[in-house]
């Protein structure tokens, strides 16, 4: 820019100021009578802080991470935006306005981890009641939405426990009936008590044989010596020894009640051998019924122990599900810093900041203005019906 455009510039300002210096005192004057006939202004602040939440509840066991934070201080400036929240907020304070007037009251700064929430209104009660309510409203219906997840994953295991848990109960009315049915609690125990039962029975068995081919072997023993006996006797009476030939006579007749003694002992053994037979067959039968039932009994009992590992599985992740929940309403990642005060002043007035803004802006408006009006002139077209009054 040269002087001479300068110089141009500077005469258009200076011929046309006494626009541009009117135009600024009617905007300030307009402004300073806005609000000064605007009522007083009161004003209740609440601030809250985003805080991490416990890496117990974490998907991840992880703590939460920066962007986590800020989504959640989003979230929350959001749920104080809600007219939902805001009709809420009126209806408990019977305010008698609308959602959106009463959220043009309300403001909300987010500055990283905080947030500070501002309400302004004519009275100082008022300003105060609803900055208390509204953010306790903002935050119970963001915990209640950050909630509702977890409370879905929950009413979501709740099903599939009951469905679990008839389950269950079918395998263990099905598991019962069949220990009342067959009389055993347990087939595997059974049988293994039957063999221990089958090895006794096959030893004593045993032992009844030993004895039997002993008192056999005994008895034909005495057998012998009663025949060398009788044939001794038999020779001493042919000799007419008659005493020899009886002292003969006693003799075999003994080996003989020896011989008779020792074939009953043996009868007996023999005798026992058999019923011993007899009840080793009978337990090895039963207990190839107890291998069948255990077959059956195992299916039956592994789904038992089935359904109660994943009753057990559900029930924790139920109760995980429930302490997040609880989480989400209790705390969530909002707590409350500085909770509202009773306003015991006024607001600060925003004439000063207005007037500077006003009149910025009307300088600016005035210099446009004459420079549009010197510009008519030049083309020599009639100017605007206020162009020729000044």
């Amino acid at each position: 820019m040269d002087a001479n455009e300068f110089v141009t510039y500077f005469r258009v300002i200076r011929k046309r100021l006494w626009l541009i210096l009117l135009l600024m005192v009617v905007t300030i004057g307009i402004i300073v009578a806005m609000v000064a006939t605007e009522p007083p202004v009161y004003r209740a602040t609440v601030r809250l802080q985003v805080v991490a939440s416990d890496p117990l509840f974490s998907p991840t066991g992880t703590k939460t991470s920066a962007e986590e934070l800020i989504a959640a201080r989003n979230e929350f400036a959001s749920a104080l935006s809600s007219a939902q929240v805001a009709w809420k907020t009126i209806g408990e304070l019977e305010l008698g306005i609308d959602a959106l007037e009463l959220l043009n009251h309300i403001s909300v700064v987010k500055e990283d981890v905080f947030v500070t929430v501002n309400v302004e209104a004519a009275m100082p009660e008022t300003a105060f009641r609803i900055a208390e309510a509204h953010v306790n409203n903002a935050l119970a219906y963001y915990r209640n939405e950050r909630a509702r997840p977890a409370r879905a994953f929950r009413d979501f295991l709740a099903a599939q426990l009951k469905e679990e848990s008839q389950l269950l109960s079918k395998a263990n009315s099905e598991l019962l009936d069949f220990r009342v049915k067959n009389s055993s609690l347990r087939p595997d125990n059974e049988a293994l008590a039957y063999q221990t039962l089958i090895r006794e029975l096959q030893s004593e068995r045993d032992h009844a044989e030993i004895e039997a081919v002993k008192s056999e072997a005994v008895a034909k023993d005495f057998v012998a010596k009663a025949q060398d006996a009788a044939l001794k006797a038999d020779q001493a009476q042919a000799r007419q020894a008659t005493a020899t030939a009886g002292y003969y006579t006693a003799l075999a007749q003994k080996y003989a009640g020896q011989v008779l003694d020792h074939e009953a002992v043996a009868i007996a053994a023999r005798a026992a051998m058999a019923r011993y037979d007899q009840l080793i067959a009978q337990k090895k039968a039963e207990l190839l019924d107890y291998i069948r039932l255990g077959d059956h009994y195992n299916s039956l009992d592994t789904a038992v122990r089935r359904e109660e590992s994943n009753y057990a599985f559900l029930l924790s992740k139920e109760n995980e599900a429930r302490l997040r929940e609880s989480q989400a309403k209790s705390v969530g990642f909002i707590d409350i810093l500085e909770p509202a005060r009773y306003p015991d002043k006024q607001a600060a007035s925003k004439l000063p900041r207005l007037v500077l803004i006003g009149g910025i802006v009307s300088l600016l408006t005035g210099v446009i203005l004459a420079f549009l009006l010197e510009f008519f002139e030049s083309l020599g077209q009639p100017s605007p019906a206020g162009a020729r009054e000044f």
